[in-house]
């Protein structure tokens, strides 16, 4: 992982790594002035709280640095760009305006905004929930601003053990608050009163008071395993095999002083309720753990009224002292303490930029976590910031737990986001939960497999061939698996057998690879199955009770070319779609302009990805600063010309795309597609995060839907979350068949004396004769494979050759510029002679000039 630019400047980098010493150590003058905060700061806790966003240099003042400093509390921090959120009162507002800071407010007094947001119509939850919609309140719909208050998550708990007594243990106290609140556990297992061999999983939530995001979304994972348990394989192997921990409510103190504070929801309080005996309240629990506490106090704070402040002794609050003794007296595999808000998952080391001794393991397990949602993730001193005391380290150093921290929603959620849209985050957070708890036992997954031809060994399977299939498995958990792995393989093709169908692998150790290369599986494929046809099948992997299933496409025939764009000639794509709302980096094609952010990182491309190439499709580009082109306010789109592959057998879509998303993880690239204009359009793939490459995807299409004549892609880049740098591109689309015969495409949209590009996906070396005329009823001719469907008194050649070795042939034509051609529809259709004497037609299409 790169260390970020701040932190490379203030502590000199990497070269620190192996170091014993504090990471960040502030100049005596900076000591004395972080300790020395004016008694008056420190009875103003309860003062009105504005949320103001600074811009923070990378070491000239304002920095990171100076927020310390000043004792300010730091709502949220975007490395890369510098932003940052404060939450000021009247006396830290004069503070930064004598301090010269340029301070933009984004609003007054939060909390009323929380609580005003929560009360609009179009905020509120409607709807039946998928889980929790028995329980009293439903879920989504708790007490206060949606979210569940203490009393209710007391009587949600009771709901859940009353309703599934076989499987949830609880609820039961594991020791009481500092205002004596029963801090509340469930335990979750096939046999929740005996404490079984298994791998143990915690999940903990609301160590900071203000963040009940942490709490609905864990307990939404617990409504999930619950509800499912029997029906859905993968719940029921983890309850059945796991033995998992939930403590939703950590500080229940803190919690109901922000409901007697804010009854309807809003409430900013974070810390404990320890009276500080100087005015002061509170103890920030997430610094008060006592591995590394007080490392430095950069990463928590002394000083009584700083939201940080880590209280007089390691361990010092009852709260804290209830979580160490209940981690110690257990043996956690992993564990999620959650919180919000930034998009982004943490893991240790906070404490300093030293890498954990469990760094592998976190490079491994940390992509599988975030791949629904696209949150940054990473250790949490280089992702956002240093912070001693708190929960993963001590996870990590007293049993060598594998310990995340999610900061739950955007920037624009917040710490309490409207209602509805805590159903959206508990959802996109959910597979996270579910990784968490099997990385910590066996965690098999499938890695890929590798398809071998067994025939005449041209690498095409064939009628009347077979194909091997080896499976290549991965453990990415933290215990073998317990005992043998099968797997199988299947297919619901009356042209298909598996002669192989069962194979057994040895035991897989943890953060081991396996596969049966010592015994392929085997699928045969009846003689006489014609080419394009595609064969289903289904792999089935088996371990400790668990199948997991995943099925896949074989293609009978060859695969070959019918559309390749490289954007060097514009085709007609369409750059806006109704709906669009974006006020700038709408799509527009050219060289791009590269960009940069102001920490170095790339926003727009500088280069297309076409080798010897110039042009894509970029969102706005018109180069210098970053923030001039990007996307902003809205969404723009881009439609690629509609292609005929009805009847196209099985078609391949692939194309290079680039997407930069900075300063707010919220926004994304979605791409779709529909098999005609009159049909609703398809998710194929959702970018999110941050990638600032190109980056070549590939899609069966027939796994979505069944490619029509008018099919089409869409691509909707949008910038609709908090303002962030959002830039995307497009390059190099491919289309590619496994057909029943030859394939002919059109591909452009196209005027008088505009171009359009001819495709034939064929037998390569074949002779081939490109007609046009007028569109007839299909008929029969002799001696020909394939029907004709043009007019043969007026059909005219329109171009001949030789089908090249790559079985594609292309042809740029332009459109004779004549206005009189506006809305004609010309058919086409091509014979193809594959020597020494098969004759064939393509298919026969038509294009509307526009």
């Amino acid at each position: 992982m790169l260390l970020s630019p701040l932190w490379t400047v203030l502590v000199g980098g990497p070269a620190l790594v192996g170091s014993v010493a504090p990471a960040v150590a502030l100049s005596p003058a900076a000591s004395a002035s972080a300790a020395a905060v004016p008694a008056a700061q420190e009875a103003r806790q309860d003062e009105v709280q504005a949320l103001v966003e600074v811009t923070l240099d990378l070491v000239a003042s304002p920095n990171l640095i100076d927020v310390r400093r000043l004792g300010l509390d730091l709502a949220w921090y975007e490395p890369a760009s510098g932003t940052a959120w404060l939450l000021v009162d009247a006396t830290d507002q004069a503070t930064l305006a004598e301090e010269g800071w340029s301070v933009r407010v984004l609003h007054a007094d939060l909390a009323e905004f929380y609580a005003r947001r929560a009360a609009e119509p179009d905020a509120a939850f409607t709807g039946t929930p998928s889980l929790g919609a028995w329980l009293n309140p439903t879920f989504g719909s708790g007490g206060m601003a949606g979210m569940y208050t203490w009393p209710e998550v007391e009587s949600v708990l009771n709901q859940i053990a009353a309703a599934y007594p076989e499987i949830v243990e609880g609820p039961f106290s594991i020791g009481q608050t500092l205002e004596g609140r029963e801090i509340l556990a469930v335990k979750l297992s096939d046999n929740p009163d005996v404490d079984e061999n298994e791998p143990e999983v915690r999940f903990d939530s609301m160590h900071h008071s203000r963040e009940p995001m942490s709490m609905q979304t864990t307990l939404w994972y617990l409504l999930w395993c619950v509800e499912n348990y029997g029906s859905d394989p993968l719940a029921t192997y983890l309850v059945d095999e796991r033995e998992s921990w939930f403590i939703p409510v950590v500080n229940p103190d803190g919690y109901e002083y922000n409901r007697q504070t804010n009854p309807n929801g809003g409430g900013l309080w974070r810390k404990n309720r320890r009276n500080n005996g100087d005015g002061t309240f509170g103890v920030d629990l997430n610094r008060n753990y006592p591995f590394q506490w007080g490392y430095d106090n950069f990463g928590s704070s002394p000083v009584t009224s700083d939201e940080t402040y880590r209280g007089p002794s390691p361990a010092s609050e009852p709260e804290t002292q209830v979580m160490v003794s209940f981690i110690d007296g257990r043996d956690f595999s992993t564990a999620l303490s959650s919180h919000s808000f930034s998009n982004v998952y943490l893991h240790p080391w906070g404490y300093d930029f030293n890498p954990s001794p469990d760094v592998a393991a976190y490079d491994e397990i940390n992509p599988l976590l975030v791949e629904d949602n696209g949150y940054e993730i990473g250790q949490a001193s280089f992702v956002l910031y240093p912070a001693n005391g708190n929960t993963f380290d001590y996870d990590s150093s007293s049993n060598g737990t594998l310990g995340w921290t999610p900061e739950i929603g955007a920037p624009s959620d917040g710490f309490w986001p409207d209602p509805s849209r805590i159903l959206p985050l508990v959802e996109e957070n959910l597979l996270a939960f579910q990784r968490t708890a099997l990385a910590g036992g066996a965690y098999l997954r499938v890695q890929g497999e590798t398809q071998t031809e067994v025939g005449d060994g041209n690498g095409v399977l064939e009628a009347g061939e077979s194909v091997d299939l080896i499976v290549s498995l991965r453990n990415s958990g933290r215990q073998s698996t317990n005992g043998n792995v099968q797997v199988s393989l299947s297919s619901s093709s009356p042209q298909a057998v598996a002669s192989v169908a069962n194979v057994n692998i040895a035991a897989v150790g943890s953060f081991q690879s396996a596969d049966n290369a010592a015994q392929p599986l085997r699928l045969d494929i009846a003689p006489g199955t014609p080419d394009g046809t595609a064969i289903p099948y289904t792999l089935a992997v088996t371990y400790e009770g668990y199948t997991q299933v995943s099925e896949g496409l074989l293609a009978v025939g060859p695969r070959r070319g019918l559309v390749f764009d490289d954007l060097e000639v514009d085709l007609g794509w369409e750059r806006s779609a109704p709906g669009d709302d974006a006020t700038t980096g709408l799509w527009e094609l050219g060289n791009p302009n590269g960009t940069t952010s102001n920490g170095g990182s790339p926003v727009n491309p500088e280069d297309d990805l076409t080798p010897g190439g110039t042009d894509a499709f970029v969102t706005g580009n018109g180069g210098g600063s970053a923030g001039n082109d990007d996307i902003d306010d809205g969404v723009t789109t881009l439609t690629t010309p509609a292609l005929d592959l009805e009847g196209a057998g099985l078609v391949f879509v692939s194309f290079g795309r680039w997407f930069v998303n900075l300063t707010a993880l919220d926004d994304q690239l979605q791409v779709d597609v529909r098999p005609d204009a009159g049909q609703g359009w398809t998710p194929l793939t959702t970018i999110t995060g941050n990638q600032g490459e190109w980056i070549v995807d590939e899609f069966l299409l027939n796994d979505f839907v069944t490619p029509g004549p008018g099919t089409q892609l869409r691509f909707r880049a949008s910038d609709t979350g908090t303002g962030s740098l959002v830039e995307a591109a497009i390059d190099d689309l491919r289309v590619e068949v496994v057909s029943p015969g030859p394939r002919l495409g059109v591909f452009g949209n196209a005027g008088p004396g505009d171009p359009v590009q001819l495709g034939l996906a064929a037998a390569p070396g074949a002779v081939f004769v490109t007609y046009f005329g007028a569109s007839a009823p299909p008929v029969a001719v002799p001696g020909v494979d394939g029907l004709l469907e043009l007019d043969p008194l007026g059909a005219q050649v329109l171009l001949n050759g030789v089908v090249p070795a790559s079985g594609q042939a292309t042809q740029l034509l332009t459109l004779p510029n004549d206005g009189g051609l506006s809305g004609a529809t010309v058919g086409l259709q091509t014979l193809v002679i594959e020597l020494p004497d098969t004759v064939r037609l393509s298919n026969g299409t038509t294009f509307t000039i526009d």
